[in-house]
């Protein structure tokens, strides 16, 4: 028997496990949602508007999770929703100057006379708690689009 006075906490502890396993169904059903999208062939025909509005509603979560650890790139992704009015936005920032291989990239460039292509090795895009990893992966998911 529960005593009364814990029925504030047993009735948390149920709010907890309903949103967590609600979360979790939301979760697999839409990587599930995801795979199948993805497996679809890029065609304006193919995709019906509960398609096109899922694509959108995604592409919104996604921006919304990855803003605390990758604020650029879900910057960048949240301004492919609405049109420039100007013709191409230009990001001026010295924020990516801090990449070693923007780096080599200027200064190979300078030597060559010509300009040089960006290109990161896969595992620059992981997840690093290394200070200087983590900026290179963030400036790579930037730049490069990973």
């Amino acid at each position: 028997m529960v005593a009364p006075n814990s029925w504030p906490l047993v009735r948390l502890a149920k709010k907890l496990i309903i949103s967590l396993v609600l979360l979790s169904m939301l979760s697999v059903y839409g990587l599930y949602r995801l795979n199948s999208l993805n497996s679809t062939p890029i065609e304006q025909a193919n995709f019906s508007w509960v398609n096109k509005a899922e694509i959108y509603v995604l592409g919104i979560v996604m921006s919304a999770i990855a803003y605390p650890i990758y604020p650029e790139v879900a910057r960048q992704h949240m301004m492919m929703y609405r049109p420039f009015e100007k013709g191409p936005k230009v990001i001026e920032d010295g924020f990516f100057l801090g990449s070693l291989v923007v780096q080599d990239a200027i200064q190979k460039a300078k030597r060559l006379n010509h300009p040089y292509r960006l290109a990161w090795p896969a595992s620059a895009y992981k997840l690093s708690f290394d200070p200087s990893a983590y900026q290179e992966a963030r400036i790579a998911l930037a730049l490069n689009g990973g």
